[in-house]
């Protein structure tokens, strides 16, 4: 068996966001942990990514166009996401911007 070789910390990545063969968001943000059984993954408020403004509602989701991405910043919160990989869901811990706090609604 090969030995895991996940993402060293602080590299950066691209968070991707599909469904319906389509992309809806790109975020850029760095690695905390990559582990065979868990991804931790960070961004701070401020950070510049791409994603659809209004997200298509009902049919138009199953529509066959390419879904437009607009320059957008996160503005609101840190984030620390932790996901398991192959599971359907992640989770995301949202601090004060620059406050290091990531318990929720703080």
């Amino acid at each position: 068996m090969k030995p895991f070789a996940g993402w060293r910390p602080g590299k950066a990545v691209v968070l991707r966001g599909t469904g319906y063969g389509r992309l809806w968001f790109a975020l850029p943000c760095r690695v905390v942990q990559d582990l065979p059984e868990r991804i931790a993954l960070y961004w701070r408020a401020g950070t510049p990514w791409k994603g659809v403004r209004q997200h298509p509602i009902g049919r138009e989701v199953l529509t066959p166009r390419k879904a437009e991405l607009d320059e957008l910043v996160w503005n609101e919160t840190d984030v620390l996401l932790l996901a398991r990989p192959g599971e359907a869901h992640t989770t995301w811990a949202c601090g004060k911007p620059g406050g290091g706090n990531f318990a929720a609604g703080t």
